[in-house]
């Protein structure tokens, strides 16, 4: 009776991996045979190895740049913050000296000025409009009917109110207020009518030279009420109308002058200058 031999799978399994053993050992003890084995290791391994060796590099190159770039960013805010100072700093000295220069002329630096330096207290914007609330009043000798300069030569109002330490001046650019002026170089007199934020307008012959940038007088006097910014003219209309306004903004005003309408430097028949 013939009995079938089966093949034990356990058996089988160590036999191949014995084999194999002694087919590595072999290569490795054999030196040809082992030369041949390190170049096709190296061959198969090596653009793996360099993969590996660039993205180390890569890596170590990215937070080389990230830290450079970090430090950069930091060195531009602090060179932004230091900007800003010096700018705010710059700012702070130029403010100093306009409001020194100011005070010169309104402390009466120049020969011949008279009149009472007052602080505005309110200005248009925050007082009724086209007026100006000042510190000084009838202690300081101040009358309704003063005179209110900005500097010198410039005539912007005149002291509608009067209280022991403070006062009201209105300005000549109030709305429907009207003020004699004068264009200098063609002796015309004209009557010049507020348009409110120290804008005036006038109307004069056709033929009248006129042009931006010319000055228009206080009549009587020769103080500035402001300068020509605007003309308009119609070809059939024998008159033409011309915008002026005081040269500064009512409402950024700190300081005026006060004088009285005797005042000699007030009546003088020539520009101070």
């Amino acid at each position: 009776m013939t009995r079938s031999r089966r093949t034990d799978p356990a058996r089988t399994s160590r036999t191949g991996a014995f084999v194999v053993m002694l087919c590595m050992v072999g290569v490795l003890t054999l030196s040809p045979l082992r030369s041949t084995a390190e170049r096709l290791v190296i061959f198969i391994a090596g653009p793996f190895l360099s993969a590996q060796e660039a993205s180390a590099r890569g890596i170590n190159t990215f937070f080389q740049t990230f830290h450079s770039t970090t430090a950069l960013i930091e060195k531009n805010r602090e060179l932004t913050a230091r900007v800003a100072e010096l700018e705010v700093r710059v700012l702070d000295r130029n403010i100093l000296a306009e409001e020194r220069d100011e005070l010169r002329g309104l402390l009466g630096r120049t020969p011949g000025s008279e009149g009472v330096l007052a602080f505005v207290l309110a200005s248009p914007g925050s007082s009724p409009y086209d007026t100006l609330i000042l510190d000084v009043g009838s202690a300081e000798q101040v009358s309704e009917g003063d005179r209110v300069f900005m500097g010198e030569n410039v005539v912007i109002g005149t002291v509608t109110q009067v209280y022991e330490h403070a006062s009201r001046a209105t300005l000549h650019s109030t709305p429907g207020t009207q003020v004699d002026a004068l264009i200098p170089g063609v002796d015309i007199f004209i009557t010049a009518t507020g348009r409110g934020a120290g804008t005036f307008e006038i109307m004069v012959p056709r033929d009248v030279a006129v042009i931006a940038g010319d000055p228009i007088l206080l009549a009587g006097t020769a103080r500035i009420l402001g300068v020509v910014y605007g003309i308009e003219q119609k070809e059939s209309d024998p008159f033409k109308k011309v915008f002026f306004r005081t040269p500064f903004n009512p409402s950024t005003l700190r300081f005026v002058r006060l004088a009285p309408t005797t005042d000699h430097a007030f009546e003088e028949d020539s520009l101070t200058p």
